[in-house]
């Protein structure tokens, strides 16, 4: 279960308090689907 504090910092936008997976897992938990995409530039070969 997520605490009272926690959610109210979801709630107000606070992102830098949360790692990505917490924010995975919380969004699992209310049954949002989530789409990881990691754009840059290829490492050379």
């Amino acid at each position: 279960m997520v605490s009272r504090p926690r959610v109210s910092d979801v709630v107000n936008k606070k992102m830098a308090e949360f790692t990505i997976d917490t924010l995975v897992e919380m969004l699992s938990r209310i049954g949002k689907p989530v789409n990881l995409t990691i754009e840059g530039i290829p490492p050379s070969a």
